[in-house]
């Protein structure tokens, strides 16, 4: 029979790992988990790993390696993904118990510090024993949370939290104030955009482009140089560190939960995983290769100076371009664009949000966070909007380098 231990009870018989892998199931069939996909498999792994004997192998790098597809030697400081869905599922957690219909069952719980799970006879479903002054007790434990979510309460998400927090120190404090003065709770049309029409999902990962330190080089450092830089360690751009914070606080608001991933870190599998917004047009890979096949695409011709966004079809295809030779002072109009889309490539559903210059990336994210602005690329969808992949070219007046509103030059759905 298990065995209550320091660390929690440690169940050693068949039965009682069956008990426990029924908890698992119930706590995984709750709302809490079962919009999403990233956090049921990591839970599940890990509960799973630890009734076999293993739950001392449940280091972040492990981790990182098999939930994530991580590669052996990645940079856990850099990428914090682990870090960050433990939390999450700890948070999930704690509000599954406090239901009051869940307080008498078998707790599984994921210790701050910990990948390895403790384990948890059940308590009576409340205690029978008044107070004397008359009211029921809270347990502990429960009572504890409570304070904890009391905390949380008026607040942004620890995960959103997390995102500015990185972006801030990527980009500076300038960041910050673009937020406060774009972030919105999204209205009902917004929420409709960023969720998708019957998508059950509820994580978002934000997959930022990164640019090498050493643009305009002549050659890239050596390998082992001090200035040679690993992927993990490529810089963001302001506009695109803006652009994912405004966006992470828009799909915040409408229930999804957004995590931030760097172009040069996120793989296939990443992409496969959940639902994806690129950020950045020429420095996010990803955006390139899932818009070649969209009604506007983006271009580089002969990967030369010139950034390009060219419909694909027709007998005399329209062009939008920039001469990125040109001094940055002298851009009077720059152009993005906004797709939503479900990818033929990752079968998920796909949002890009991406300028030809930092100007139009500014744009196009103003247009997905804004209802007003939104309001506008609505006239022209159909009323089945939602059920549609939609393509949106915007421009922006650039005035003293900065952008103003986005004009919308042509809509597609299909």
């Amino acid at each position: 029979m298990g065995q209550e231990t320091e660390g929690g009870w440690v169940p050693s018989t068949v039965e009682e790992r069956g008990e426990v892998l029924g908890q698992l199931n119930r706590i995984l069939a709750d709302s809490h988990f079962s919009h999403s996909k990233r956090y049921p498999h990591f839970l599940r792994y890990v509960v799973e790993e630890t009734l076999r004997g293993a739950g001392d192998q449940l280091k972040e790098r492990n981790l990182g390696i098999i939930i994530f597809d991580r590669p052996p030697d990645y940079d856990t400081n850099a990428d914090s993904i682990v870090r960050v869905t433990a939390a999450e599922i700890r948070r999930r957690i704690a509000q599954y118990y406090d239901q009051t219909s869940h307080y008498g069952e078998l707790r599984i719980d994921l210790p701050s510090g910990s990948y390895a799970p403790h384990f948890s006879r059940a308590l009576p479903a409340y205690p029978e024993r008044a107070h004397e002054n008359g009211k029921v007790p809270e347990e502990p434990k429960v009572a504890e949370r409570r304070l904890e979510e009391a905390d949380r309460k008026g607040s942004v998400s620890r995960r959103t939290i997390l995102l500015v927090m990185l972006a801030l120190v990527s980009v500076g404090v300038g960041a910050l104030v673009y937020w406060v003065h774009w972030g919105r709770v999204a209205t009902p049309s917004l929420s409709q955009f960023w969720n998708f029409e019957g998508s059950r999902q509820d994580d978002v990962q934000l997959c930022i482009g990164q640019i090498d330190p050493w643009m305009g080089m002549q050659s890239p450092p050596a390998g082992d140089s001090v200035r040679a830089i690993r992927k993990e360690e490529r810089l963001l751009a302001l506009s695109d560190a803006a652009a994912a914070i405004t966006i992470a606080s828009t799909v915040t608001s409408v229930g999804l939960n957004p995590s931030l991933i760097g172009s040069h870190l996120a793989t296939f599998v990443d992409l496969q995983r959940e639902p994806t917004v690129l950020i950045g047009a020429f420095d996010n890979d990803w955006t390139q290769q899932l818009t070649e096949k969209l009604p506007y695409r983006l271009e580089r011709p002969n990967n030369g100076e010139v950034f390009q966004i060219v419909e694909t079809a027709g007998l005399n295809p329209k062009v939008y371009q920039l001469d990125m030779t040109e001094p940055y002072t002298k851009f009077t109009q720059d152009y993005g664009i906004v797709a939503r889309f479900v990818s033929n490539v990752t079968n998920q559903p796909t949002i890009v949000v991406a300028g030809l210059a930092s100007n139009g990336t500014a744009a196009a994210s103003k247009l997905v966070t804004s209802e007003g602005l939104f309001a506008q690329a609505r006239r022209s969808l159909p009323n089945d909007w939602q059920k549609k992949n939609l393509e949106i070219v915007v421009a922006t007046q650039v005035i003293g380098g900065r952008s103003g509103p986005p004009k919308i030059l042509e809509v597609r759905s299909w």
